[in-house]
């Protein structure tokens, strides 16, 4: 008994020293002011670049952006999840990538995008079919891939581009995630890691899996999961805490009975993005009784480790050139870039993309 106590704490006082040596993101404190604070433009980004996309009567008139990618030539848009577009890098119209439906090179609702560096192919995920499509450059089908897995109630969420391959994940309320690595020359899945607990009938999916940054060397987060992972050697290793306390939901309240009864703050997190040394979080606290939903953007630099919780960035001199909290912001093509969706105000045009690198 005494002995096994004994190595109980021994397990515990080295899992504290390893986690001391990690860089900790409290991100949020209700207890901060909650004033936001306004960081110059000209002091974290070196240029920006705005696209205006093709409003031509060629050109398609997109619906609800819910993916932008950027490739080495051109960007690809999601419009509506129905609808795949790519554009050249001045914003011109180029093609509709595959088409509506369910035979060859056709999808039902696309829920990732991205392009492979070393063939050119532009890779497609559609959720209802769980089927991983591949396009030339030039728009036409070449292939398609669906995994077979033995736990029939797995379903993927999306994929973020990793070195030349895939990184496939789920949604699912878990602490550990479901993550998987495309081998192309084998055609299949090498897992990564696999959720420790099944979801109760009814209960609400609210984990979601982030992964951001460099393809080469992404960061992997999860909602249930304090822990920031870099993929090392196929295995996930630690390399930042990223905490929210007590603001996270717990398992017990996600059923309809229970949902939107808490008192206290709830954290979601809505998306992540990094652009060199500048992680953008994008996240919603709520107060259910109060019906209270507010929006924040928080910013981490992992090279100093300053973090501000509350902020907006603007340029002094052009009210376009701004990153706020309600944007839709996505990777750039380089590990310095992000890509900012600005609609135009009482338009019917096109919205359109600025470009901003960053120092």
């Amino acid at each position: 008994m005494r002995n096994s106590l004994l190595i109980i704490l021994l397990v515990i006082s080295i899992s504290c020293s390893r986690s001391e040596n990690f860089k900790v993101i409290n991100l949020h404190d209700i207890s901060k002011n909650g004033d936001c604070q306004t960081i110059p433009l000209d002091s974290i980004v070196a240029g920006t670049e705005v696209i205006e996309l093709d409003n031509s009567e060629k050109a398609p008139i997109i619906g609800v952006i819910s993916s932008l990618y950027e490739s080495d030539w051109s960007f690809y848009i999601v419009s509506d999840g129905k609808f795949v577009y790519e554009y050249d890098k001045t914003g011109k119209f180029i093609r509709l990538i595959g088409t509506q439906g369910r035979g060859p090179g056709e999808y039902l609702s696309i829920d990732g995008i991205s392009v492979n560096d070393k063939d050119s192919s532009v890779n497609l995920f559609d959720f209802p079919s769980q089927r991983y499509l591949k396009y030339d450059r030039n728009g036409n089908y070449l292939s398609y891939y669906k995994p077979h897995f033995k736990d029939t109630l797995l379903y993927l969420q999306s994929f973020y581009p990793y070195k030349d391959s895939l990184l496939f994940y789920t949604s699912n309320n878990s602490s550990r995630m479901d993550l998987f690595l495309f081998n192309d020359s084998v055609g299949d899945m090498d897992v990564i890691s696999k959720k420790e607990r099944d979801m109760l009938p009814g209960e609400f999916i609210l984990s979601n899996v982030y992964i951001f940054g460099d393809k080469q060397n992404p960061f992997i987060y999860n909602y249930f999961n304090d822990t920031i992972f870099i993929l090392k050697n196929k295995k996930l290793v630690p390399t930042m805490l990223a905490r929210m306390g007590n603001m996270r939901i717990d398992y017990d309240v996600l059923f309809e009975e229970k949902w939107g009864n808490s008192a206290k703050s709830e954290f979601h997190m809505r998306n992540i993005v990094q652009g060199g040394d500048l992680v953008f979080f994008f996240y919603t606290i709520s107060i259910n009784k109060e019906r209270a939903q507010t929006k924040f953007l928080s910013l981490y630099d992992v090279s100093s480790g300053n973090y501000t919780q509350n902020v907006q960035i603007k340029d002094k001199n052009d009210s376009l050139l701004t990153i706020g909290s309600r944007d839709l912001v996505f990777q750039g093509f380089s590990t310095e870039d992000i890509l900012v969706i600005k609609g135009l105000p009482e338009s019917d045009k096109n919205p359109i993309i600025i470009k901003f690198k960053m120092k």
